[in-house]
């Protein structure tokens, strides 16, 4: 039977400064039966990070937005069966993914963000 096999990688995005920031991500990488269930974690020490979001990359080197937590946590379509995103975006954050299939052997990727005020802005008409 073969295995679905995960890495996983975690970025910071839109920094000002990597000083005194950290971040985890557990495990480095998984290999697991299809079937079975898989959490991958992730966090970081600066609340001021209040967006986080999860990406997999596939094989073939497609990069998909899995889920994003800014307040309520939004699921893209495809992913909303078998993956759940949870926990704060401000400490940490988790990834479930239920019923592996040979499909989710990928990187996912954890990226936190900090918000900005020129997220909501609209270009002038």
């Amino acid at each position: 039977m073969a295995g679905v096999f995960i890495v996983f990688t975690a970025l910071l995005l839109c920094l000002p400064d990597l000083n005194g920031i950290k971040i985890d991500q557990s495990p480095p990488s998984l290999f697991e039966s299809p079937g079975r269930s898989a959490e991958l974690n992730c966090s970081h020490d600066d609340s001021n990070y209040d967006k986080m979001y999860w990406y997999q990359q596939t094989r073939k080197g497609v990069l998909e937005l899995i889920a994003y937590q800014y307040g309520t946590t939004t699921h893209e379509e495809k992913f909303k069966a078998r993956f759940k995103m949870t926990g704060k975006a401000t400490e940490k954050g988790f990834l479930t993914i239920s019923n592996l299939r040979a499909e989710d052997s990928a990187v996912y990727f954890c990226a936190a963000s900090i918000h900005s005020a020129a997220d909501h802005l609209s270009p002038l008409q």
